[in-house]
């Protein structure tokens, strides 16, 4: 696709979007992508293995957009097919569910123009449907404070992917989205800022994000549980052992959280000991002591039915952002 960028010495940029039945939505999706006041130079879809009516809605743009097919090996997956694709020189993360803000690719080359040192450009991101709010921003504007922003990347996610816009060699030099993680874009960001990447922040909103049903969030705990190999892998970048501390015992509390409700007591008890190896508190030691003890396992299940959320959270837990 070729376009007349409205900045000299603008970059390329290639949007990769990744999908999953999503019918119901990607067609906006698109059309928000299609009408950039500043247009992408190309974009590439990679279906994963849908079974709805994706590839039917996908046929209706053929003329604006490359299509891939893969059989489903999930979103990472999808991703890192397209990018592989991509030409450009920069690769911008589209959801097939989200809306763009018209301006968001052109203030985007904007900054990249200004400042060709920068490897990602990240913006503001709002919250509509199900659920209505913003994504929390992260600490400061421009160039971001790899230190600052390592901490407090590491303590709660920041960066919000649908907005960013990645130096396509990065990948090369980095490697792509890790495959096995359900949330492939949280250990990006912290291997990324370990190598020494470039991070600008843009306070201005860019991206819709649609909160819906089908949203991947719904996993929170299934998040957490991969997550923690991912935390105790990179708590060796961080200079705060009262921080790793506090963010390994939340991680464990969310999990033992849920794997309490589901019944598995056993994996909740290991969970809760984790929890207070790492950050001794009055709560995690008492569901680990009525866990393991048989005869007041039944009590400490009623009551967990009953009130482990706000016990949690007591102790420290918080859900994770939406995204």
């Amino acid at each position: 696709m070729k376009v007349d960028r409205s900045l000299p010495g603008s970059p390329s940029v290639t949007v990769v979007m990744a999908t999953y039945n999503g019918a119901e939505f990607i067609a906006s999706s698109l059309e928000s992508v299609l009408s950039q006041t500043s247009p992408p130079d190309e974009i590439i879809v990679v279906d994963d293995g849908s079974t709805d009516g994706t590839p039917q809605v996908l046929a209706g743009y053929e003329a604006s957009i490359k299509v891939t097919r893969q059989t489903n090996q999930g979103p990472s997956s999808a991703f890192n097919n397209a990018i592989a694709q991509a030409t450009s020189e920069f690769v911008a993360l589209a959801a097939d569910d989200d809306v763009w803000e018209p301006e968001k690719l052109e203030w985007q080359r904007a900054i990249l123009a200004d400042d060709p040192g920068v490897d990602i450009v990240v913006g503001h991101m709002r919250v509509f449907g199900r659920v209505e709010g913003e994504f929390r921003r992260p600490p400061g504007s421009g160039r971001l404070d790899p230190v600052v922003l390592r901490r407090a990347q590491f303590d709660r996610s920041h960066l919000a992917a649908p907005t960013a816009t990645i130096r396509r060699s990065l990948f090369a030099r980095i490697g792509g989205f890790r495959e096995d993680l359900p949330a492939e874009d949280y250990e990006f960001w912290l291997r990324a800022l370990r190598t020494g990447a470039v991070f600008h922040y843009d306070p201005r909103a860019v991206v819709r994000y649609r909160a819906h049903d089908g949203n991947l969030s719904k996993h929170e705990w299934l998040i957490h549980e991969t997550h923690y190999g991912v935390l105790r892998d990179y708590a060796r970048d961080i200079n705060d052992r009262r921080l790793v501390a506090r963010v390994l015992a939340r991680n464990r509390l969310v999990v033992a959280r849920h794997r309490l409700s589901a019944g598995q007591y056993e994996a909740a008890r290991r969970a809760f000991a984790a929890a207070f190896r790492h950050r001794p508190t009055l709560a995690a030691a008492a569901w680990f002591a009525l866990l393991r003890n048989p005869r007041l396992t039944g009590y400490a299940i009623a009551w967990g039915r009953v009130r482990p959320r706000r016990v949690l959270h007591r102790s420290g837990s918080q859900r994770p952002p939406i995204v």
